[in-house]
């Protein structure tokens, strides 16, 4: 019987049957898929280069423009990442080096259709200082877009070449060979399986050389220019190398993608240096801890000491401050080149780097970081989730670069969204990093971890996400010493546990001056009686009036932190902190200070009997479903309609949103009650008609509490109706500086 397929010879292609394929620029579906179904049995290759030549000498041949050549030569690309791409052995990672030129990056990021339908991330690998700010707002904007996808990586070189690379990483390793091999731009790259010339030409460029392996990299030149490349030209190149590999080694699979491993049989590691001593750059990294709470201060010296990594990325709730924690490594200029966090802080070198274009950082709700790494923990691409609807993260305004001028660069991408039960969700994807440091209370040789209360924060989950796991642990004891209901991470997720040297760190210290009950909470003087109370402390005794007896309270950072002061501990209450606590209670005494727990506002605090401690993904999945009658925040402006806005100032301030759009994000289930100062620093009104800030929530307030007033917000008719008016304050007062428009209650009230 006679086949129905025309043969395909390796060595010669009749032009007919090329002109056949390539003019449809691929083969049809039953037909592709049965061939490439056939080739996958022979073994696919892991790195394929391809030196793409004849644009000029193709439009030149056809009587076309020069632009004519170069678009022809795009479609080339896209056919090859079409037939390549159907390769992708499962989780193995396949990465495809091509050299392009400059002009066609604007076609790569208008014809995102291909890169997105095969979860491909795009990387610029060479000089990119030396393109214009242009070309480079566009790289930053497609390595952005594609930054969450991990089906394949596409490496663009430009400008690249072998000698570049060769002379850049002797310039920086000192001569040391491990420094050498990290600032090579290609190290995460696997070795070249296929290089691939156009054109019939037997010449190379600079270009791969000495990835290229005389015994093992097969080198192809193909009879056609670069826009004639289709399938046909593809498939003899991969079934040449197939036979040679069989002829070779025998076939054999590459199944591991992991960049590090544990070269030891057991766990436990002498010192930080040793526990990081491959650590790369370019490594994508999580940072556990919260403020400076459970920070892997130790792993963080380690890096900071180790002067040939750079590029980092790295992902955590926050920067650190002054010299601590991550502010360690922002300190130095290139050690980290990208931050995904929620919250900046006070970290000015952080800001000002920012500014400059010095460092990419992509600002993310702080329940959605939680939430996104442990979707990679658990093998989830992706979830829906109601934080940052109606805010700058769902349309993609929030600026993620800017260049040395100040001027932005590029914006993080908008988020796709879709209604349930009436209401607007955000898609986000699982949050990706190769190696997690994370610090724990208790270690054992088996890497069985144990937290001590809100240390845990975001240790827990990054501990669980990353392919790698370095702990550092401040007891390290023997297997079996930890009952195994006490376990909080299993060991197996850890690969090497070291000695935490440093000491824990409090960054805001705060202790009590006012009466206090046994178990922390406020004494019934404390709460009744009337000293001299600072403004703040006024707004935060009388927003703990609002809270009814045995309801869960949140509390954000700044005012809403002081509120445990003035709650009686008879009352019921149980106040929750975003960082992972539930049941704390006032400050503490002096003498009773305990640097793992801490509130929301990095402030010391203590614990009431019944308290429960837990991770960062657990606290904000309590706060999204409801779980929290009451969550109190602040802000730089509020209005009629129940807006907040409480994250930056665009131009001047950049705080970060934490996870106050998380604390609103269920109005429905949770009242929002605002606490802050009626005025700015410039004596303006912070209650207004209509927010002019970014939101960080729409139509989500329930009560606004200041030093002058309380107002009740119907969100949903737009009013505002004034309950409260402070003792030493007249009805006047408040109307002078209020600017929003409010109707007075009939029984107005005094506080």
């Amino acid at each position: 019987m006679s086949s129905p397929y025309p043969a395909l010879q390796p060595d010669v292609i009749p032009r007919a049957t090329l002109s056949t394929y390539t003019s449809k620029q691929q083969f049809s579906d039953w037909r592709s898929q049965l061939l490439i179904s056939v080739l996958k049995l022979g073994g696919v290759p892991s790195h394929i280069g391809f030196i793409m030549d004849g644009n000029r000498r193709f439009a030149r041949q056809h009587n076309l423009a020069i632009k004519s050549g170069h678009e022809g030569g795009f479609l080339g690309l896209r056919r090859v990442l079409e037939f390549c791409l159907q390769f992708q052995p499962g989780d193995d990672e396949v990465e495809y080096l091509m050299g392009l030129a400059s002009e066609k990056l604007a076609e790569i990021a208008q014809h995102g259709d291909i890169v997105q339908q095969h979860n491909v991330r795009i990387a610029v690998l060479g000089a990119t200082h030396l393109l214009r700010a242009d070309v480079r707002a566009k790289l930053v904007e497609i390595e952005t877009r594609t930054q969450h996808n991990d089906g394949a990586t596409l490496n663009i070189c430009m400008p690249y070449t072998s000698r570049d690379e060769m002379s850049t990483a002797m310039l920086h390793s000192g001569g040391d060979r491990r420094a050498f091999d990290a600032h090579l731009m290609t190290h995460h790259s696997p070795p070249l399986d296929i290089l691939v010339r156009s054109s019939a030409v037997n010449r190379f460029s600079d270009f791969l050389m000495f990835q290229a392996s005389l015994h093992n990299t097969h080198v192809q030149v193909v009879d056609a220019f670069w826009p004639d490349i289709g399938i046909a030209e593809l498939v003899p190149v991969l079934l040449n190398w197939q036979r040679k590999r069989c002829v070779r080694v025998g076939l054999r699979v590459r199944t591991s993608v992991r960049l590090y491993t544990t070269q030891q049989p057991r766990k436990v590691y002498s010192d930080a240096s040793a526990a990081i001593a491959d650590l790369r750059s370019r490594t994508r990294l999580y940072s556990g801890g919260f403020g400076l709470c459970g920070i892997p201060s130790t792993l963080i010296d380690a890096i900071q000491r180790r002067t040939d990594l750079h590029s980092l990325t790295a992902i955590s709730n926050n920067p650190g401050v002054g010299e601590k924690g991550l502010a360690r490594l922002l300190s130095t200029p290139g050690k980290v080149t990208r931050l995904i966090c929620s919250y900046l802080g006070n970290n000015r070198t952080l800001e000002e780097g920012y500014r400059r274009g010095q460092i990419t950082v992509e600002l993310t709700p702080q329940g959605s970081i939680a939430e996104r790494v442990s979707a990679a923990a658990r093998g989830v691409p992706a979830f829906y989730t109601p934080t940052g609807a109606g805010t700058a993260v769902e349309v993609g305004g929030l600026v993620s670069a800017y260049d040395d001028a100040g001027n932005a660069l590029a914006h993080q991408p908008p988020r796709e969204t879709r209604s349930f039960g009436g209401r607007n969700y955000l898609l986000e994807h699982a949050l990706h990093a190769d190696v997690a440091i994370v610090r724990a209370r208790i270690a054992d040789h088996a890497g069985n971890l144990v937290f001590n209360s809100s240390a845990n924060n975001f240790n827990s989950v990054m501990a669980k996400a990353a392919p790698l796991t370095i702990v550092e642990a401040e007891e390290i004891v023997d297997v079996g010493a930890i009952h195994p209901n006490h376990v909080h991470v299993p060991g197996v997720y850890v690969d090497r546990v070291c000695p935490a040297t440093t000491p824990a760190e409090i960054e805001v210290l705060r202790v009590s001056e006012a009466g206090k009950s046994e178990d922390g909470g406020a004494s019934e003087t404390a709460a009744t009686k009337v000293p001299t109370l600072t403004l703040k402390d006024r707004i935060a005794r009388r927003a703990a009036r609002e809270v009814g007896s045995g309801e869960v309270v949140n509390l954000g950072v700044g005012i809403p932190g002081r509120v445990p002061e003035y709650i009686p501990s008879h009352s019921g209450v149980t106040v929750q902190a975003e960082n992972g606590l539930l049941n704390i209670g006032g400050y503490p005494h002096a003498d009773a200070v305990d640097p793992d727990t801490i509130n929301a506002s990095k402030e010391t605090v203590t614990l009431r009997k019944g308290a429960a401690a837990f991770g960062s993904d657990e606290s904000f999945g309590m706060i999204r479903s409801g779980r929290i009658n009451v969550s109190m925040l602040g802000a730089f402006q509020v209005d009629c309609a129940g807006n907040l806005a409480n994250y930056m100032i665009p131009g001047k301030l950049m705080k970060g949103m934490g996870g106050a759009m998380d604390l609103v994000s269920n109005p429905k289930h949770t009242r929002i009650m605002v606490l802050m100062e009626h005025n700015d620093k410039y004596g303006r009104s912070k209650v207004l008609n209509q927010c002019s800030l970014p939101l960080t929530g729409s139509r989500c307030i329930w009560k606004i509490i200041t030093e002058l007033a309380v107002f009740a917000v119907d969100y949903e008719r737009g009013t505002l109706v004034l309950t409260d008016v402070a003792e030493d304050s007249t009805l006047d007062d408040v109307r002078r500086n209020t600017e929003a428009d409010f109707i007075v209650c009939e029984e107005l009230c005094t506080f």
